[in-house]
């Protein structure tokens, strides 16, 4: 099995027509809209992975700051199998 590149496009957040780009804070976290409540939909990207999205994250105003929401990208190898003739789809969200 031939590993996964490590070629990667920039994880985005979308909100309407508003769109950022997720900035690295830390090894493993990257925040976006930084103090901006709203429902967003988060893309993650990476050559030779297949496609993470979240849609519905909602951040909400809270007192002073918003009120952060995590969320958690696991990328698998390979792109998604395609669908074949004469057979039905099924997507799995958690």
């Amino acid at each position: 099995m031939a590993a996964c590149s490590s070629s990667p496009t920039a994880p985005i957040v979308r909100d309407g027509a508003y769109v950022d780009s997720l900035m690295l804070v830390a090894l493993d976290t990257r925040v976006a809209a930084f103090e901006r409540a709203g429902t967003y939909r988060v893309e993650v990207r990476l050559t030779g992975y297949q496609n993470f999205t979240a849609s519905g994250v909602r951040v909400t105003a809270g007192t002073c700051h918003v009120n952060a929401v995590g969320v958690s990208a696991l990328l698998r190898c390979g792109r998604a199998p395609e669908p074949r003739a004469g057979h039905r789809t099924r997507r799995c969200f958690t």
